[in-house]
């Protein structure tokens, strides 16, 4: 039996990973930083990328919100260490 995919973008994701890569976007987008240039810095197996992309992927299964996600990644200031300089929209704040 064929699996079904959704296509986002350029890319063909599983259905069962869809959640997550909305609640990735999420953060992202409450962060101001490109989804895109975070791809390339997991792609180039950059250890920080790998390691933020987990403990976000674990963050989804304890429910925490976004908004606390992206609180944590500024104060931790991990970006910074990727290249990514982070514009975090009102309300999240250093």
């Amino acid at each position: 039996m064929l699996k079904k995919e959704i296509y986002d973008k350029n890319r063909a994701v599983l259905i069962q990973n869809t959640p997550y890569i909305n609640y990735e976007k999420n953060i992202f987008n409450l962060l101001q930083v490109s989804p895109d240039h975070f791809e390339q810095c997991v792609k180039s197996n950059k250890t920080y990328a790998l390691l933020l992309r987990n403990w976000i992927k674990e963050c989804l299964e304890h429910n925490i919100t976004p908004n606390k996600v992206a609180k944590k990644i500024v104060r931790s200031k991990v970006l910074k260490y990727m290249g990514l300089k982070p514009r975090p929209r009102i309300g999240i704040g250093y």
